[in-house]
């Protein structure tokens, strides 16, 4: 016995099968675009600043440490955290290069003075007033 609805639930079930197969297909692409693609470029983005570092450069560590590059190995950059303060990084570990802070060879900004103001000053026998 065959029931007449036999013929069109065959249909209905090859059209899910397909409706499906597409909205898998697009959810793959929507995965691709918002996640795997931008993850890709930031990848290639990073080599492509690892691959132009030089000395002078200041850098950004993938631990938030800020220093200036003064030797370059094959997988190793010596950066300078402070002075005759030396650290060996991996190069995977540069995450950025900091456009922000000036090189050494910048002068500071004007009105800025090198150096500090207070103790040492004040041994000499400046007491900052003016009632001489």
């Amino acid at each position: 016995m065959t029931s007449p609805l036999q013929p069109m639930l065959a249909q209905a079930s090859g059209a899910d099968c397909l409706s499906t197969g597409l909205m898998f297909l697009g959810m793959l692409l929507i995965f691709y675009f918002l996640l795997i693609r931008p993850q890709i470029k930031e990848q290639q983005k990073l080599e492509e600043i690892r691959s132009a570092l030089k000395v002078e450069d200041r850098v950004i560590t993938s631990g938030g440490i800020y220093g200036r590059i003064v030797d370059i190995e094959t997988d190793r950059v010596t950066i300078e955290v402070a002075p005759k303060t030396r650290m060996k990084v991996a190069r995977q570990n540069v995450m950025q290069k900091d456009e922000s802070t000036p090189t050494r060879t910048e002068e500071p900004a004007p009105g800025r003075r090198k150096g500090r103001k207070g103790k040492d000053d004040a041994k000499e026998g400046d007491t900052g007033s003016d009632d001489d």
